[in-house]
């Protein structure tokens, strides 16, 4: 903090200043979208949480439904451990197929995504991580899941016991869809 306020970016009650405003924008317009790594995100300094908690970003959850069932993967990090519905921030420029198709090749390897269609959204305010809205969205889809480790189908109606408790308020609008759809 000090460094700032030696240039003059934060004044002495630590309250950015109209040059270190200045410097921030100029900061960011030398970056691109955030880096797409494979597997966890890394975060150097924190700094995608940090980013994240300071807009409320739009995630994806992707269902994948075969007759009764929905595909959940496993996830176990920091912030959660247990299964879920597979999914991700939407980059920008993406659209939403293209979101969907790379959760798939991440999460559901073996799927292709043909379509997708969004059914709800849902807002987290008191998520760990940060505030976010999901937008829960059912994709048509060829191929087969081929990591039978980290997910697998589940009839609706016998979700994963050990579902993360954020994915739960999923379950009530997954199965009106489906009833609505007489796939249950």
């Amino acid at each position: 903090m000090m460094l700032l306020e030696k240039f003059g970016l934060v004044d002495a009650d630590g309250k950015v200043t109209l040059e270190g405003w200045q410097l921030f924008s100029e900061l960011l317009d030398l970056f691109g979208p955030y880096p797409r790594f494979a597997g966890i995100f890394p975060s150097p300094f924190g700094i995608f949480e940090k980013f994240m908690s300071k807009v409320v970003p739009c995630a994806i959850k992707m269902i994948l439904i075969i007759g009764d069932e929905v595909y959940f993967t496993y996830r176990h990090d920091k912030f959660w451990t247990g299964h879920h519905i597979p999914g991700s921030y939407q980059g920008p420029g993406e659209t939403l197929v293209e979101t969907c198709q790379r959760i798939a090749d991440r999460e559901v390897p073996g799927v292709k995504i043909i379509s997708a269609e969004i059914i709800s959204a849902v807002t987290h305010p008191d998520s760990p991580r940060f505030h976010d809205t999901c937008l829960l969205t059912v994709v048509t889809f060829e191929g087969e899941p081929k990591n039978e480790i980290k997910g697998k189908w589940f009839n609706i109606t016998e979700p994963p016991a050990d579902l993360i408790e954020v994915h739960q308020p999923y379950l009530p609008i997954i199965t009106a869809y489906m009833k609505s759809k007489k796939l249950i």
